[in-house]
């Protein structure tokens, strides 16, 4: 069974993390644009392994950001589900394009649908100023990535 790790970063950090933010919606400005490298999801260094049932679980392996300065953007996600029951193993990426907006150091990013189920999701970050970006999945699901 396929599953969606994007929805299950957001469901991830509902059930297991809690967590809240801070509004930073003013501040920094400036060009973000570049490629940036995940480092941790909810708070944990790579690979994170979580399961998303009783026969599943999913280890996120490495993925990447690139801030384009047009307004849009691409995120990559690589992992493995691993079924615990008979130890099979699938790799997968999932890769999606959409667009931003910045205010701030605050942005709005709206990803395009596609065949991938992975994509058409919209979700919240914010950029320190520099080098980084922490992007919010969902509760607790926060994805910090550097340059």
């Amino acid at each position: 069974m396929r599953v969606n790790p994007k929805a299950f970063l957001a469901l991830f950090g509902v059930l297991l993390l809690g967590g809240c933010g801070g509004d930073t919606s003013t501040g920094v400005n400036g060009d973000a644009s570049g490629t940036y490298t995940l480092q941790s999801i909810g708070g944990k260094l790579l690979p994170v392994t979580v399961a998303t049932s009783a026969t599943t679980t999913v280890t996120f392996k490495s993925g990447a950001l690139t801030v384009n300065t047009d307004n849009t953007f691409s995120e990559t996600l690589d992992f493995d589900e691993t079924d615990v029951t008979s130890g099979a193993v699938t790799s997968g990426t999932s890769t999606c394009v959409g667009t931003y907006t910045q205010r701030g150091n605050s942005f709005s990013f709206s990803e395009a649908s596609s065949s991938d189920p992975s994509c058409g999701f919209t979700y919240s970050g914010s950029w320190n100023g520099t080098n980084a970006f922490t992007i919010n999945f969902g509760a607790g699901a926060d994805a910090y990535y550097t340059k």
